[in-house]
This record gives C-alpha cells, structure tokens and sequence, in this order.
C-alpha cells in the first residue's frame, strides 16, 4: 500500500469510529465472533457489479450491509454509504449491498433497480429474495452492517442506524 492509500484507509477507519461502527466497549450484542472468516455472497441477481466474491476481494476493506429499500431505518443510512463509497472506492473500500426484502413486491428485480436509482446507489447490491446471504450472516436485523478486514475477516459489525 502506497503512502496515500495508507492515509486514506486511516481515514476511513477514523470516519467508521466516528459513526459508531468500529467501538472500544461494545453497546449490543456482537453476533458474529470477532475474527470469524465472513461468510461468501451468493446471489443469482446483482446491481451496479458482476457477481462478487469475498475471496477475490482480499486486500480491501468490506462493508456489508443488509438492507431493504422499503425500510426506514436503511434508507436513513443509504445516502452515508453512497458518500463512502465515492470518497473511499479508489483506496480499497469496497460497500456490499445486500437487499434482503421484507415484502414480497421487494423481490422484483425491477423494483430494486428503481430504488437504486432513485436513492442514487451506485455500489454493488446482491439481492437475496431468498435469505441465503442472510442465513450464511446468521443476520437477524436490517439494516445490519459487518466490515471485513483486509484477510477476510469480519472485525465489527452494526446493528440498526448507528
């Protein structure tokens, strides 16, 4: 890593920290074990982004994040993620969509692509009409957010807005 993409992931980390992704004390339960390989991403439909995978991602920071576009609380934080992911792409973060529908009109693909464009979403979303992704995260919540360390790991992971 060169000098200027040392101080970018700094900053980064430090902007995560400020938002309350990456804490000292823990403030809710951590359900994934810190450390723990994350789980690859399968989907059959993707948005903005061939289909991804973990293993090839290596050396990037990851930030997962499990939403729904009929959701509140996800689409508080979408115009965040949409920030990093302009300021932070070229410096090795890599933001995850995966759109995890709680209603059934949700799973249309068509609808997602809408919703992507309307709020303006440019990084790669998986949809996951069927849970898999979610099952792999043992997720329970949207939004939920987990960043993966360069290794592949996941280091921290967020609950709600933040």
């Amino acid at each position: 890593m060169g000098t200027k993409t040392t101080i970018s992931v700094i900053l980064l980390i430090t902007g995560l920290i400020a938002f309350g992704f990456i804490t000292e004390y823990s403030t809710g339960e951590v359900r994934m074990q810190e450390g723990i390989k994350a789980p690859n991403i399968k989907s059959n439909h993707w948005f903005n982004s061939d289909s991804l995978e973990l293993d090839k991602l290596r050396g990037k920071i990851v930030l997962i994040d499990f939403w729904d576009y009929t959701n509140i609380n996800s689409i508080r934080m979408l115009p965040y993620l949409q920030t990093w992911h302009n300021r932070y792409a070229d410096s090795g973060l890599v933001i995850i969509g995966i759109h995890a529908p709680e209603f059934e009109f949700a799973k249309r693909p068509q609808n997602v692509e809408t919703a992507l464009i309307d709020f303006g979403i440019e990084y790669p979303v998986a949809l996951d009409n069927d849970y898999e992704i979610w099952n792999a995260y043992e997720n329970e919540f949207i939004p939920h957010k987990y960043l993966v360390n360069t290794d592949g790991s996941i280091i921290d992971e967020q609950v709600g807005e933040g």
